[in-house]
């Protein structure tokens, strides 16, 4: 396939760069496919998968990052099973990219503070609302309700360390699938069947 992102000549490690390297992309270019994953987080009474904003990927390490506010339900069930899932899709190149690993919240320290930095004053709205995400309202106006002030005691960074990744390239009658492990330095890799 020629418009693919990958078929079966290709190295695996070779896709594996291809992709981190389109994951970083996705961070300068906001219509990209990738810029918006699912993530998955172990709800309280099922599965909860909700769009998040990826902010910043370290290939190196394998990292991602994303921003959220420490009062969202999704901080809590990360508290109780860090294990969660990420899920992409790619339309134009119909390849489906999902990653398990470990996420963990930061609240303060440099990492932090560097995402916060970061961050323009004009988004310090979307964690300084008065009411907590999910909150009960009688009136759709009332998330809007800002304290600025509130941003730095509310905005949590996340991290995510990537331990596995698959991913699944639709290719009319011939579909490539193959994983990639990660446990430490250690670096591993197979083709699936599709």
């Amino acid at each position: 396939m020629a418009d693919g992102f990958f078929h079966g000549a290709d190295k695996a490690k070779d896709i594996e760069k291809r992709l981190f390297s389109a994951l970083e992309k996705a961070l300068s270019h906001g219509a990209h496919d990738f810029r918006y994953p699912s993530l998955i987080t172990h709800g309280f009474e099922y599965p909860q998968a909700r769009t998040v904003v990826l902010r910043a990927v370290d290939k190196t390490h394998k990292k991602l990052y994303f921003y959220t506010d420490r009062r969202s339900d999704k901080v809590q069930q990360i508290k109780q099973s860090p294990k969660v899932g990420l899920h992409f899709y790619h339309r134009e190149k119909k390849m489906q990219l999902r990653l398990g690993g470990e996420l963990s919240v930061f609240y303060s320290g440099a990492l932090w503070d560097k995402h916060f930095q970061s961050l323009p004053t004009s988004r310090y709205s979307e964690y300084s609302t008065i009411l907590a995400p999910g909150e009960n309202i009688e009136n759709p106006e009332a998330p809007y309700a800002v304290q600025t002030d509130l941003a730095r005691e509310n905005f949590a960074l996340l991290q995510f360390s990537v331990e596995k990744m698959e991913v699944l390239q639709l290719n009319g009658d011939h579909h490539y699938r193959i994983q990639f492990n990660y446990r430490g330095r250690e670096f591993t890799s197979a083709w699936l069947q599709p």
